[in-house]
């Protein structure tokens, strides 16, 4: 029997994004081109062609970030063939893109490290390894973009969290919309293996028998749906979401409250 566990508070945050942001020219910068980025890169071009639809001036101006290059094993459970093995992901992905949408996005062949920069208004981490998403908190790309959406998953769910840093962007406020370091402090933390990463080790056959083929957790639009939701209709009702769980087979959202100590509570599911 299933049972679902839902607590909600009844005052919530409707977060309105910053005005600027429908003026100009939204810069976002996507981080790790493997499976979770690949699929939120592909997403992206519907939303900045909807936004261009609706009104705003120029759109989304898109880089993606990856040194990796695509490998045997990346054929498996991410959207490269083999004649394309041994080249960068984030040029591979990009000049596709590109080529079907006439767009002009980049794709830069290096890994981010504390010396990144690049203007960037949203910045969207897709990275699978705690010292990845602890070196991109520490660029000055974080400590000057507006938001930052967090993807990740473990063996058998995941989550993505639209966040504001707490930076030189972003004043302090009741209604800042926390990171997923603030609600999650485990996936900093450093010294820990996950099964993701397990699985990877063990070569293509590993990559296949691991349950994180199933949970390509930017596999659908729904991580994309809080970025969207900020641009139309311009608010962000729930900038969390735990979009997949196997055990449940059913996705919860994590709904924003006024209380600073705890403003997302997740709806879950539990088998008896």
């Amino acid at each position: 029997m299933t049972t679902a566990i839902e607590t909600t508070i009844p005052a919530k945050i409707e977060h309105e994004i910053p005005s600027v942001l429908l003026q100009k020219k939204v810069q976002v910068a996507v981080v790790g081109c493997g499976g979770t980025g690949s699929a939120i890169a592909a997403g992206l071009p519907y939303l900045h062609q909807a936004m261009v639809a609706l009104g705003h001036p120029h759109g989304l101006d898109v880089t993606l970030v990856d040194g990796d290059r695509i490998s045997r094993t990346n054929c498996v459970r991410q959207p490269f063939s083999e004649s394309e093995i041994g080249l960068h992901k984030a040029t591979v992905l990009a000049t596709r893109i590109n080529l079907f949408w006439g767009l002009g996005w980049k794709g830069v062949p290096h890994f981010m490290d504390e010396s990144w920069g690049h203007e960037t208004d949203i910045l969207i981490g897709c990275v699978d390894t705690r010292a990845a998403r602890n070196a991109m908190t520490r660029t000055p790309t974080y400590w000057n973009c507006h938001y930052w959406l967090d993807l990740g998953n473990n063996a058998d769910s995941g989550q993505f969290v639209l966040g504001e840093p707490e930076n030189q962007r972003n004043k302090v406020r009741d209604s800042r919309l926390p990171t997923a370091p603030e609600l999650f402090p485990e996936p900093r933390q450093e010294g820990q293996t996950s099964a993701v990463q397990r699985g990877r080790s063990a070569g293509t056959a590993g990559a296949v028998r691991e349950p994180d083929t199933r949970i390509p957790c930017a596999g659908d639009a729904r991580p994309v749906v809080p970025i969207w939701a900020a641009f139309v209709p311009r608010r962000v009702r729930e900038p969390a979401n735990w979009p997949h769980n196997l055990p449940g087979c059913r996705p919860g959202s994590m709904a924003a409250d006024a209380d600073p100590a705890g403003r997302f509570r997740i709806t879950q599911t539990q088998e008896k």
